[in-house]
Order: C-alpha cells, then structure tokens, then sequence
C-alpha cells in the first residue's frame, strides 16, 4: 500500500478544515447542501433505472402484442381480400358466358375456388336477385327460390349493393343456413343487343367468421379472453369481451377491409406497477436537480450541438436528394453542395464552393433574381419568421447547356434569429418540359389526325371528339358532346361481331377489326375501329376510346 505525504496546508473544504484545525467552527445547516444534492441525485439515478428498467420491459411486451395484433390483422385482411378476388372471378366468367349457360363449369371452377379459400361457406348465384345455383348444394338447399333482397337482415344490403353496382362487404349475420359469417356481395353486369351493362344478378359469398378468425391465430385470444373485436358502424357486432375496449392500456389496430372497418384489441400481459406510476414525478425531481448542476456545461454545449446536429442532418438529406441542393452564406457565396448538382449539370460540384450562387445563373437572369433576394431579406426583417419563397429561371450545364429549374429558397436564421445565408432547392425542369411538349404534340396529333377518334364513358356518352370525326358524322363537335354515340351505325347483320366485340373490351381490354356501318347521309362503309378501354387505378373500365 503506498504512502502519500500531504503539505502541511489545510484542506480547501471548510467542513475538512473545521475538524482538523483545534479550534472548530460550528457546523452550518448550509454546509450540508451539496452533499445532500449529490445523495439524493444518486438515489434518484438509481430509481430512475429500476423504474426506466420495468418501463423498458412493459414497451417490449407491448411492442411484441402489437406484432402478433398486426399479424392478425394482416391474415384476416389478406383472407377477405382473396375472397373478394375470387368472387371477381366468378363474376368475370358469368359476364364473358351472359350468364349460367354452363352450370357444371361454373360449378367445377368454383369447387376450385372453394378449395383455394377455405373460409368461405359457399358461393351463391342469384340472377334478377332469386338464388338460383350455389357451391356446394349440400347444407344451403333452404335458399333456394330465395330472394335475397327480402332476407332477414341482409335484403338492405343486397338491395343497395344493386343500386349501387358495387360489391360490399357486410356482416357478420347469423345465417338461415346456420352458423355466422361476413357476406361479400359482387353485383354482375352483362353485355345485351340493347345494353351493354345490363343488370343480371348477384354473387353472394359468405365467408365464416369463425373459420377466419381461426385462420388468422385471434380464436385462441378470444376463448382466453385476452381479445375481443367489433365491428365499427351500427351493427353492434361483438366477439370476445367489450371491457378490453375501456382497458386503458390494451393494444388496439384498425381491421380495413374493402368498404368494413373492424377494431380488435389485446389486453395486455403485463401491468405498470405503483413505481411506474410515479415515475413523470421522479423525474421532475430529477430534471430539477440535474439541471441545478449541470446548467453552465448545458448553456456553453447547446449552440454547438444544435449546429452539428443541424449540419449532420442537412448534409445527410443533400447526399440523397437527387435535386440539387445548396448552402449559401450571407453574402451569398457556396458553403455546400450535394452530389445532385454533378448529376444534372455535369459539371464538378468542388469548383463551384465558395463562388457566389448567382454566377451559376444565365447572364439575363441574374439581376432579377439578386432583386427578388433582397426583397426576401427585407421581408424577413418585417415578419421575423423564415418562409419558403419559389422561383423559376435557368442555371448553365456542362458546354454553357442551358438548364430550367424551379428554386425553392428557405432562409437560415443564425442563433440569434438574424439573417445567416439561404438554403436553395434547384428542381431540374428538363424532363418536364419536355413531357409538356409531348403533351402538346399529342394534343396536335389529335386535332390533326385524319382519322376519327371518340372518347366515351361507360354508357356510351361522348366525351371528346376530334375534327376528322366531326367530319364523319356530318355534325359539330358542340352538337355531340354529352349525347350518346349513335354514328356511325353498324348494319344489322354485324350486331353479333358488336357483342363479341364488347365482350373482348371486357376481358382484354381492346378490340379491333371492321365493321359495316352506315353514315349520316345514308353511305354505306366498311370501317376499322379500334377500340381500348380505359380503367381507374382500381382496374374498374371508366371510359372507351375508339
């Protein structure tokens, strides 16, 4: 053990230098102070860690049900989803036939389906709404003869289903047949000499609550009690204990499926106990007397961090960015430029720090945009908080090529609020003027054209015309808009390669070929149409063009 020799100085702390001197001076409540701070910081640390311990565990149990809720949720969405495709199916297949032409293949293809989705009951097919043919026979022989708008409990909702002409998902009902299930309706509309989105029917899919719930993992949370779910709306529809929805700790998510929304939630395992519940008040304490002792090292610190952190993440977001990106100082020289600039310009990023921003501009652009800036600065100075200001002009590439770009321009304020540079978003506008000069070129090729080109909707009601198709018909394009495509008119006898016409825009979307068709003046021609068919970002056909 090693010796140290001291000095014959007295120690420099009062409280060490009263007991070693003879004399002692009286010991002061106020000497206590700074040991008493440091004891309670330190048994403050010490709970604070239990406490950040058992809150830490209670995340992760939490964060662990929130994953196996979200599992749970995405199956039965998944389940219901592939219900709903495969209804899709059916109902494309009945509207290529016109209908039940074919019972043994409408029967084979749906046992097939029925395999593929073991949560659904069965298929129901009912044309002008009386259920007709259903897979499998077997246990649903009581529908039969039914008409399913007069159902108890599920006619509202196949009568809106046909008003609508959308499919819907409702339930979940107790069945006639027995048992409960979620019901899919999918309306059919089928091609005729007369109309070509004829009503013909339903296809009624009911899909087993409980074998989707199984399916899914939530069965064995339900019986337990641990789980319960409802349906969102009117219905009152409830599986599983309704006090998990008062819990206020238990895990919630939101079931979307097709128009249904469904809530489901999870007790959780695990409760905060009496600790964890004082907690925000512990660390009150601890933040007050953290803060007494560390205040100065805090005040000197925090100017620097905010700024690396700042610069930390603006260089961070310019190195991804594929538009360029640059700091500039308050007299408006390059601090920073991201790897953007290299990539659009062809030009090195290096050779342009610290030159003033403005040179990168065309010459008969440079005085306005320095007057737009200093306007920038004097409204800053009026309503002291930084905005985004945006501008156009042209920047110069590699060979003096002349770039468009659009400028997003945000003020940086230094830290005590006054004007310290600018950071400036350049959006290359290349691409997009060349799409609008595509646009354009389209625009003319359709005004120009020599052949006649109509847009319709659904049923038939012209959109847009252009000249080669007025001169067609014989009629302007004001007379035509918004009135039903009736020329030219196909002869009698290509009525049938009309509806195998419709029928193929129905299934692959485009048909061509010629048809004999008559003309406003009596003239009879062979004429080539070609025809597509236009779709919304939900596959569903909105309007033709031909």
């Amino acid at each position: 053990m090693k010796n140290h020799n001291h000095s014959p100085q007295l120690p420099n702390n009062p409280l060490t230098r009263a007991v070693v001197q003879e004399n002692r001076e009286p010991i002061t409540i106020g000497q206590f102070i700074l040991p008493l701070i440091y004891a309670l910081l330190a048994a403050l640390l010490v709970w604070m860690a239990l406490m950040l311990h058992e809150q830490r565990e209670f995340r992760a149990e939490m964060e662990a049900q929130m994953g196996e809720l979200t599992e749970i949720r995405s199956k039965i969405e998944g389940d219901v989803n592939r219900v709903a495709r495969a209804a899709q199916v059916l109902g494309s297949i009945l509207r290529a036939r016109g209908g039940i032409d074919d019972p043994k293949a409408i029967r084979d293809v749906s046992q097939e389906l029925l395999r593929e989705n073991p949560s659904v009951r069965s298929f129901t097919l009912a044309p002008n709404n009386i259920v007709t043919l259903q897979i499998p026979e077997h246990g649903n022989e009581v529908l039969y003869g039914r008409d399913i708008t007069q159902l108890p409990e599920q006619g509202d909702h196949a009568h809106e289903v046909m008003e609508t002409g959308e499919p819907s998902l409702t339930g979940p009902y107790e069945l006639v047949q027995g048992g409960a299930a979620l019901i899919y309706r999918r309306p059919v509309f089928i091609s005729t000499a007369e109309d070509d989105h004829f009503y013909w029917g339903q296809i009624s899919t009911p899909i087993s609550w409980d074998a989707l719930l199984i399916n899914a993992g939530a069965m064995n949370y339900i019986d337990n009690g641990q789980m319960a779910i409802r349906r969102v709306g009117n219905s009152g529809w409830m599986t599983g204990s309704p006090e998990l929805f008062h819990h206020p700790d238990a895990v919630r998510q939101t079931i979307n499926v097709l128009d249904s929304r469904f809530e489901i939630a999870m007790a959780p395992r695990v409760e905060l106990s009496l600790t964890s519940a004082i907690n925000p008040t512990m660390g009150v304490i601890m933040g007050l007397v953290a803060v007494f002792l560390f205040w100065h090292t805090w005040h000197r610190q925090k100017k620097n961090r905010s700024i690396h952190k700042s610069e930390k993440l603006l260089n961070e977001v310019m190195v991804h960015m594929r538009d360029i990106v640059l700091r500039v100082d308050a007299n408006g020289i390059i601090e920073l430029v991201n790897p953007a600039f290299a990539d659009v310009t062809e030009r090195p990023g290096q050779q342009i720090i610290g030159t003033p921003w403005l040179d990168l501009l065309v010459a008969s652009d440079r005085d306005l945009v320095a007057a737009r800036i200093e306007q920038i600065i004097g409204d800053k100075r009026e309503k002291n908080n930084p905005e985004q200001y945006e501008l156009s002009f042209s920047i110069l590439g590699a060979e003096e090529r002349v770039l468009p770009v659009r400028a997003r321009i945000t003020q940086a304020l230094n830290h005590y609020k006054e004007h310290d540079g600018f950071i400036i978003l350049l959006e290359d506008l290349t691409e997009q003027q060349r799409q609008e000069q595509a646009d354009h070129l389209a625009a003319a090729v359709f005004e120009h054209t020599s052949d006649a080109i109509v847009f319709t909707n659904r049923q038939r009601e012209i959109l847009a015309v252009n000249p080669a198709f007025e001169r067609l018909v014989g009629q302007s394009r004001q007379q035509l808009l918004h009135t039903r495509l009736e020329q030219p008119r196909p002869v009698d006898s290509a009525r049938l390669q009309i509806r195998r016409a419709l029928r193929d825009i129905l299934i692959d979307g485009h048909w061509r070929g010629a048809i004999k068709s008559v003309l406003p003046d009596g003239s009879t021609r062979v004429l080539q149409w070609n025809i597509d068919a236009i779709c919304n970002e939900q596959g569903r056909i909105v309007r033709f063009a031909a």
